[in-house]
């Protein structure tokens, strides 16, 4: 993944034909990967709860 990551910003980007993405996409994928974890908490909680209840 820090491969990934770091290739659109390493001096071999333009002969691959990759350009470094904007920031608002950092922002949303961020704000994604936050919510997803926060779900799956709750998800998680609610049926270890109901489970064991």
């Amino acid at each position: 993944m820090a491969v990934g990551l770091y290739l659109p910003f390493s001096p071999i980007a333009g002969a691959l034909g990759f350009v470094a993405l904007p920031r608002p996409y950092w922002v949303f994928l961020l704000m994604t990967l936050a919510c997803y974890v926060a779900l799956t908490q709750v998800v998680k909680a609610w049926l270890l709860k109901k489970a064991w209840a």
